[in-house]
């Protein structure tokens, strides 16, 4: 089942949402964004923390098991950030995240 409608946002993105904790889920692609752009926690924090409703895409039931939220917030947004040549670029990023125990849980981050 999939939802598009900004309002859907709300669920997710609210007050709250800036000062909650977050993690990176392990994954190939995630890796390889945050080696190709040098990132830290903290630039990962500063582009998470970056997104609003305008950004969203759609929320998604979740399938995958070993992820214990029953919702997935899809967000796309562009962002500057210095490549592994030291050229500023603008990128398009997705991000997928969700909620667990009032943790963010960011599951895809790349380009």
């Amino acid at each position: 089942m999939r939802y598009t409608s900004k309002v859907l946002a709300y669920d997710i993105i609210n007050d709250s949402f800036y000062e909650k904790p977050f993690h990176v889920y392990p994954r190939n692609k995630n890796d390889e964004f945050s080696i190709k752009y040098n990132l830290t926690k903290e630039d990962i924090g500063k582009i998470l923390h970056s997104i609003n409703k305008n950004n969203f895409c759609e929320k998604i039931k979740n399938e995958d098991k070993s992820i214990k939220a029953e919702w997935l917030y899809h967000f796309n947004l562009l962002y500057q950030l210095v490549n592994e040549y030291g050229v500023m670029d603008m990128v398009s990023i997705y991000l997928k995240i969700c909620e667990i125990n009032n943790n963010i849980l960011i599951i895809s981050i790349h380009d």
